[in-house]
């Protein structure tokens, strides 16, 4: 039997991958946390600001490919 010592390389490996989960996942609740003041604050925010978050969120979504 022969034990399967981790390496340092799938160390850090793993590390990075679990990373760019983190901050996708933080991007995604940041973009919806961003259509969601959108929506909300629609009424008080001015139509300039409106349409930069709204310009924002689309190059993000395009960014991510949706």
């Amino acid at each position: 039997m022969t034990k399967h010592s981790i390496s340092k390389q799938e160390t850090m490996l793993f590390i990075a991958s679990f990373l760019i989960v983190i901050i996708l996942t933080a991007t995604v609740i940041s973009s919806l946390s961003f259509i969601g003041t959108k929506a909300v604050g629609a009424l008080s925010i001015p139509e300039t600001s409106v349409g930069t978050i709204t310009e924002f969120n689309m190059k993000g979504f395009e960014e991510l490919g949706l």
